[in-house]
């Protein structure tokens, strides 16, 4: 698989993943669920997608996306979600999923399209992270809480 198509599939994956997990955190039905679905990706299809719209809760979620890579990155977060009751751990976590794998793109094709992949989508996380800290400071919202919506990855320019 080409660079190109791994880096729109995973995209298509994330984008699909969080619209699930946000529809069944508020409880949406199952049709409503399913109009959310945005194509096919690379590791979550349309039976899949359907398969998990049909499911109650973000616990059954989580436990539906089992044996996909996505389901590594997200299971040891249930504990947080207990507490906050909100998507936003998962979504901070499928981010840093995502900038993982960019990475890794930009790694195995760094003649070609990866470098500039690389820089395109950091530079986009560069500047969320950015307003997430401006409209922190302009709420006067604690630097811990600000810290812990910030999307990292470790050692992203290795």
């Amino acid at each position: 698989m080409n660079a190109k198509q791994d880096y729109l599939l995973r995209l298509i994956d994330i984008k699909n993943l969080k619209n699930i997990l946000r529809a069944k955190n508020l409880n949406y039905n199952e049709e409503y669920s399913n109009n959310l679905f945005l194509g096919e990706g690379k590791e979550i299809s349309e039976w899949k997608f359907k398969e998990l719209s049909q499911l109650n809760d973000v616990y059954q979620i989580l436990n539906g996306i089992e044996g996909t890579s996505y389901y590594n990155f997200l299971k040891d977060s249930i504990e947080l979600y207990n507490k906050e009751k909100s998507t936003q751990i998962f979504e901070k976590l499928l981010d840093e999923f995502y900038l993982e794998r960019i990475k890794e793109i930009s790694i195995q094709n760094y003649t070609n399209i990866g470098p500039i992949l690389r820089f395109l989508i950091s530079k986009e996380y560069e500047i969320m992270n950015l307003k997430i800290i401006a409209k922190g400071i302009d709420e006067k919202i604690n630097t811990e809480i600000i810290s812990n919506l910030l999307v990292r990855v470790k050692a992203w320019w290795k």
